[in-house]
């Protein structure tokens, strides 16, 4: 049976394309200052990341760098493009798009291909090929220049969770 892309069940892995400087802008310990290599499309330097799961707290983007910049690219696997907003001082997914945009999608996985996958010839590849091949690598980047995102991920979910009690 063939996964349809419904609104409200998007399949993951999910891809958030951001303006390399709207990432760069949060980036204030040393260890975050490298990005995954970026790429041009529309004139505009972007990175991607790919992502396992979405909710808070897994978005790349900051609230600041969504007002300034505005809201991050996020595509679900087949296209759906997810809209962003902001609760409780994070950026989250209110909703996706009624119609899949696998046209952006596509031509922003094709830009991305020029600096991810350099030794392939991505014209012949169709989308759904091209994130497939995207994927891994994407992947092995985030690794290698997220050595200390575990530790900050407990960081945010036990600031999350203190701040919360605090609250109340």
């Amino acid at each position: 049976m063939k996964a349809r892309s419904e609104p409200d069940n998007p399949l993951p892995p999910f891809f958030e394309f951001s303006s390399a400087e709207a990432a760069t802008m949060g980036l204030r310990r040393p260890w975050q200052r490298r990005l995954t290599p970026t790429f041009e499309y529309d004139s505009v330097e972007f990175v991607v990341y790919v992502l396992d799961e979405l909710g808070p707290g897994f978005i790349f983007q900051e609230p600041p760098e969504m007002v300034e910049f505005g809201p991050d690219g996020v595509f679900d696997s087949r296209g759906s493009q997810a809209e962003l907003g902001v609760e409780d001082s994070t950026v989250v997914v209110k909703g996706w798009s009624k119609q899949s945009r696998v046209d952006l999608f596509d031509r922003l996985l094709r830009a991305a291909a020029v600096s991810y996958l350099r030794h392939v010839d991505v014209g012949v590849l169709s989308t759904l090929e091209l994130r497939d091949r995207l994927v891994p690598v994407l992947r092995q980047h985030q690794r290698e220049q997220m050595l200390f995102w575990p530790a900050e991920k407990l960081a945010r979910n036990l600031w999350r969770l203190i701040s919360g009690r605090s609250g109340q």
